[in-house]
């Protein structure tokens, strides 16, 4: 539907050189005024446009109305002399005749002149930002692109956009965009919220509120602590969550150097999906990533063991330990959404190495080891060779040595990576 224009307000009176002593006092009123005015001129330009756009989908409509009328089969049935009114349908597209032709099978839509393509939709225009810019009347019908930046993206009042009004809206950058209606308006009911990477919405308006459609989910990695804010429109939230790796085993064997019990643990992965039911849409939820622990390190003492790594959780709903130190200890799955501390194997606790021995995990980080340990968690740091686990959740590599300092390898931090369900 067309939107009206607002009235401007007349200014004030213009400084003139027939009334030299107020033309200062008029000069800055009328300066401030012109100022103020630009951002007014451009919500009035963005509904020219606007209704620009409505006006060519309403001339498209009416001429795709003419064509249905007229409609006489595919162009490969058709035969013999045609004349206006006649709309044909060749290779997926519908085509209108704009003049009589003596024989229409050799007037292949396409290639002659004669036919005009039908097109009902006006076209998908792409707008690429990375900064922020109000969304108004002149965006109806566009795909908002945003491609990097973390900013708030506001919108004009509802009144202004205009009941049927409507956008796409992506953010294709890494930045995290506060969706921010007007004043005291609302998104799916909610004052403000954020746009994750990836996401893209439909919003439409109703004169009075906004309101979207998730059309691709989000997804979003924390690697260090922050707050995550539940977008609506989702059935739950994916997670793939890691505790810490600890740190590595050093030792010290003098002259007599042999490779000790190397005791480290990559940290535990809590694999799974929290239903929507469970956060309220605009709710925050603390994110919290556990640190690695530091590696030990020794001159003189026969063997010390590094610091546990630190737990990751989401709010109070999901918690993954991090990699123990003590006999191989680490997280194993268990009941609910938590993981907890324990030993022995598992696909989602930390792998792990005590006593010579080496267990390997599937989502777990990574222990002490020259081969691999783990598939989707971060890798242990090699057999004695004192390198930091890698993220998310490897343990740090053992180091020994018969003379000198020992330094083993430091854990790798935790990890959570959310990604929307629809």
């Amino acid at each position: 539907m067309p939107i009206a224009p607002i009235p401007l307000a007349l200014l004030s009176p213009a400084p003139t050189l027939a009334d030299p002593e107020n033309f200062d006092a008029r000069a800055d009123v009328t300066v401030s005024e012109i100022v103020a005015l630009v951002p007014r001129l451009n919500e009035e330009l963005q509904g020219v446009y606007a209704n620009a756009v409505s006006a060519q989908g309403a001339a498209a409509m009416s001429e795709a109305a003419v064509a249905l009328a007229s409609y006489r089969g595919t162009w490969s049935s058709l035969a013999g002399p045609l004349a206006p009114p006649a709309t044909t349908l060749h290779v997926g597209s519908y085509w209108m005749l704009m003049g009589a032709v003596a024989n229409v099978a050799a007037s292949e839509p396409g290639s002659s002149n004669a036919w005009k393509l039908l097109n009902a939709l006006p076209p998908l225009v792409r707008e690429a930002r990375a900064a922020a810019a109000v969304i108004g009347a002149g965006h109806m019908g566009r795909w908002i692109d945003i491609t990097g930046g973390t900013f708030t993206q506001a919108f004009a009042p509802c009144a202004q956009l205009g009941g049927g009004w409507w956008c796409y809206l992506g953010n294709s950058g890494s930045g995290d965009i506060t969706l921010d209606p007007a004043g005291a308006e609302t998104i799916d009911g909610l004052a403000s919220f954020v746009m994750y990477p990836g996401e893209v919405r439909l919003v439409q308006c109703d004169g009075v509120a906004l309101r979207s459609v998730v059309l691709k989910a989000f997804s979003r990695t924390f690697t260090v602590s922050g707050n995550f804010i539940h977008p609506p429109g989702y059935a739950g939230i994916h997670h793939m969550l890691w505790g810490a790796g600890s740190g590595g085993t050093a030792q010290f064997y003098g002259s007599n150097a042999i490779e000790g019990v190397d005791r480290s643990a990559g940290g535990a992965c809590a694999v799974g999906v929290l239903p929507a039911s469970l956060i309220a849409a605009g709710a925050t939820v603390a994110i919290i990533i556990g640190a690695g622990g530091p590696g030990a390190v020794t001159g003189s003492d026969y063997q010390k063991h590094g610091s546990p790594g630190g737990n990751s959780s989401i709010g109070t709903l999901v918690t993954a330990p991090g990699g123990g130190v003590s006999g191989g200890t680490y997280g194993v799955a268990a009941p609910g959404f938590n993981v907890a501390s324990d030993a022995g194997g598992s696909a989602y606790g930390g792998a792990s190495r005590g006593g010579g021995g080496r267990w390997t995990t599937i989502y777990g980080g990574g222990t002490n080891s020259s081969g691999p340990t783990t598939i989707f968690g971060g890798e242990g740091g090699g057999g004695n060779t004192g390198a930091p686990g890698s993220a998310p959740g490897g343990a740090g590599g053992s180091k020994t040595v018969s003379s000198g300092t020992a330094v083993a390898g430091n854990g790798a931090r935790g990890e959570c990576r959310l990604r929307g369900v629809i």
